[in-house]
């Protein structure tokens, strides 16, 4: 939790880690992964503090218990209302 990453382009992660910026998305080359883990290694004190806390805001933002619990009492709410609507017709 709050650590920059390296993944790979072909998990559905890429989008939030390119949008929360806080690591970096790699090529399933040999080259291209050894250039996002050594940019990793080498990073700055400040750069890395910053790709920190923007990996806890990215988890904050989607995947608290608080975040994903209001999202599924919508989709729930959602649903109930759709079922609803249905059954008054």
């Amino acid at each position: 939790y709050g650590k920059p990453v390296v993944v790979s382009n072909g998990v559905n992660l890429t989008d939030v880690i390119e949008k929360y910026k806080c690591g970096y998305c790699s090529d399933l080359s040999k080259i291209d992964i050894s250039k996002n883990i050594t940019n990793a290694i080498k990073m700055s004190d400040v750069e890395y503090a910053h790709m920190a806390q923007s990996a806890r805001k990215l988890i904050d933002d989607n995947y608290s218990w608080e975040t994903v619990s209001k999202k599924e009492v919508n989709d729930y709410k959602t649903k109930l209302k759709e079922r609803r609507e249905k059954n008054e017709c």
